[in-house]
This record gives C-alpha cells, sequence and structure tokens, in this order.
C-alpha cells in the first residue's frame, strides 16, 4: 500500500528511489518524504543562485565589452604630455600613500599595472 502511495505523488524517478529507500530503511513515510522535499527545495535554490551567477558574469562581461569598445585612445602628443607631466609633479610633490579596491579583469588589471609604471607610480599590488 505505502509503495503504492509513494508511486502516485509526482516527482521524478530519483525523488521517487530516494523515497522508497529512505522509507523502507526507516518506515517512516512522513519522514522520507519531508526529506525529499527539502532536498528539492535545496536543489531548486541552488539552481537559482547559479542562474543569477551566471546572469551576473554575463552583464560583468557585456560592461568590460562595452568599456572596452567605447574607450577612447589619447593622442600621440596628448600620451606624451600626460606622461611626462605626472612624472615631473610625482618628484616636485609629496608622496602620498592611496588605498584602492576594485575589482577588475585581469586585462584591466594588467592596464591598470602598465599606466602606473607608465607615471612612475609605485607600490604593491594585493589581491583579495
Amino acid at each position: 500500500m505505502t509503495s503504492k502511495s509513494i508511486d502516485a505523488v509526482e516527482m521524478t524517478d530519483a525523488e521517487r528511489v530516494e523515497v522508497k529507500s529512505g522509507y523502507f530503511a526507516t518506515l517512516e513515510l512522513s519522514n522520507s518524504m519531508w526529506r525529499m522535499s527539502q532536498r528539492r527545495l535545496a536543489r531548486e535554490r541552488t539552481e537559482q543562485l547559479e542562474r543569477e551567477q551566471r546572469e551576473w558574469q554575463q552583464k560583468q562581461a557585456e560592461a568590460a565589452a562595452n568599456a572596452q569598445k567605447y574607450a577612447v585612445e589619447p593622442e600621440p602628443t596628448q600620451a606624451a604630455e600626460a606622461v611626462t607631466e605626472p612624472v615631473a609633479k610625482a618628484q616636485t610633490e609629496p608622496a602620498m600613500r592611496l588605498i584602492l579596491e576594485v575589482e577588475v579583469t585581469v586585462e584591466q588589471r594588467n592596464n591598470l599595472i602598465a599606466y602606473l609604471k607608465a607615471n612612475n607610480i609605485h607600490g604593491v599590488l594585493k589581491r583579495s
């Protein structure tokens, strides 16, 4: 009778096997059904979180692509002035210590490091 009750409930084949094995091990149908429903809820929540994470990663990739797409390269003469002017100021102005925490891609990190080196800005890079 109980096996027929389990078969009558709407669930996947894997869940049905799980409930039957739990029932036959404990002979408590309600506990077996409750455990199966809790695992189902946990599985659905995990799937939802994974979907949200994929969407977030896709948005981050799109934002990075858009930022790169719309980035304006300075003209060569402006670039030369931009590099020499901060270096000259850095030598005459007192040094300051700045702590920045940013979220970047590997490519953005490499571009940031190249910019800092080009402007004679030195320090320590720490990952969090």
